[in-house]
């Protein structure tokens, strides 16, 4: 079977979550063809380390569609997840997020120590908002992100962010 192929027989139903507790039992047991939808942008709070083993964390309806267009309603109005204090660790996960307001975006970080290994940022009005704190990126890709500010990511005040072999096409300002 070639690489990156899933035969309709492996797609899943989405799991929706809404809590910290619930997004880590989906993903006990996700491979590459779960995809976990948030209800509201999950808190990540100190010491939490979330493995996607390949899987979709995602809104229920991303700011753009399929077809890489922004839809013009019915998108979510939030973002996937939020890091305000501690150290949290991303890896091998897909995460896709709606249109949020301001400084928010698929991932809002306002403080704490950050660090996304291997993910795509996808879909969303903005991939990464790092606004205080640090961040670490490394192997990931961006893409498909639209924001008038900050486009796949955007930095502010007292961040410091480091960013290693990242993938950055097809995200553009609106």
């Amino acid at each position: 079977m070639p690489h990156g192929f899933i035969p309709a027989s492996a797609a899943q139903d989405p799991v929706t979550v809404s809590t910290l507790e619930e997004l880590k039992t989906a993903l006990a047991s996700a491979d590459f063809s779960t995809e976990i939808v948030v209800s509201n942008a999950i808190g990540l709070t100190n010491g939490t380390d979330l493995d996607g083993k390949g899987a979709t964390v995602r809104v229920s309806t991303p700011y753009i569609g399929e077809e890489g267009k922004v839809l013009d309603s019915g998108y979510s109005t939030t973002g996937v997840f939020t890091v305000s204090e501690g150290e949290v660790t991303i890896k091998n996960m897909t995460v896709m997020g709606g249109f949020t307001d301001n400084e928010s975006a698929a991932i809002y970080q306002s403080g704490g120590t950050f660090k996304l290994y291997n993910v795509t940022l996808t879909r969303s009005n903005r991939g990464i908002c790092v606004t205080n704190g640090k961040c670490l990126m490394s192997g990931c890709s961006i893409v498909r992100n639209v924001c008038r500010y900050g486009d796949g990511v955007l930095i502010q005040s007292s961040a410091a962010t480091i960013i290693k072999m990242i993938l950055l096409p097809e995200t553009c300002r609106s």
